[in-house]
């Protein structure tokens, strides 16, 4: 070997010597394998959370659906409300309709009640003579009649009831009675088609007949009695 290429691996080795650890092994800067290092890419790269939208982009939204939101609430509220009064309109017409259907109850048995008076009134007027005639315990029975009769109306007309009760002789109306029978006069006073008889009280309430009073007429006048046949002469 000749004394130049002594030299020259000489300082190779010097060289060698005085590189840097980090240059040695692959350290940075210069891959360890020698292969170059990926170039990072240019910018500030935005990241989106989950793949969700920017945050300006959902501040953005929020802001735009606060007033549905508040218009969803407000509809509710009103809903409710709404439901509330509904509820208590239905607790009134139940207590309406129960106190209604205990007032007709109730107004069925002053009807029934001022019949069964009124027919007692009639047969002590029938029995009684009026004229002053009779003894003070039958002119005091038919006091007390009349007085429960006129009780019994005034208990009726706070309903707004007014009983239908024709008398013997009155005319016949047809929007208050009803015929249920026919009878021949009795006498000169019973026209015929006038009242003859009341079998069922009727009733008229808030000026609207509500029932018909059930009546016997009189019918037309009987015709008169064959005539005896006289014997023919021979």
């Amino acid at each position: 070997m000749s004394v130049d290429e002594s030299e020259g691996r000489e300082n190779a080795g010097e060289r060698a010597g005085a590189m840097p650890a980090e240059a040695a092994g692959g350290g940075a800067g210069i891959p360890g394998d020698g292969q170059p290092e990926p170039e990072a890419a240019g910018g500030t790269e935005t990241r989106v959370p989950d793949g969700g939208p920017p945050l300006a982009l959902a501040e953005a939204l929020a802001a735009a659906l606060e007033p549905v939101r508040q218009d969803v609430r407000a509809a509710t509220e009103a809903a409710a409300r709404a439901e509330a009064a509904a509820t208590k309109a239905l607790d009134l017409y139940a207590l309406m309709t129960e106190q209604r259907n205990r007032a007709t109850l109730l107004l069925t048995k002053h009807v029934e009640m001022y019949g069964r008076i009124k027919g007692l009134a009639d047969l002590c007027r029938q029995t009684i003579p009026d004229d002053g005639s009779a003894a003070p315990g039958f002119k005091s029975i038919l006091v007390r009649s009349r007085n429960l009769e006129k009780a019994a109306g005034r208990t009726l007309a706070s309903f707004g009831a007014v009983p239908v009760w024709p008398e013997r002789g009155d005319a016949f109306d047809e929007t208050r009675h009803r015929i249920v029978a026919e009878t021949p006069p009795e006498g000169a006073g019973d026209a015929p088609g006038s009242i003859a008889e009341c079998l069922k009280m009727g009733l008229v309430r808030d000026g609207i007949v509500a029932a018909a009073a059930e009546v016997v007429v009189f019918g037309a006048e009987p015709p008169p009695p064959p005539q005896p046949t006289q014997p023919q002469p021979n």
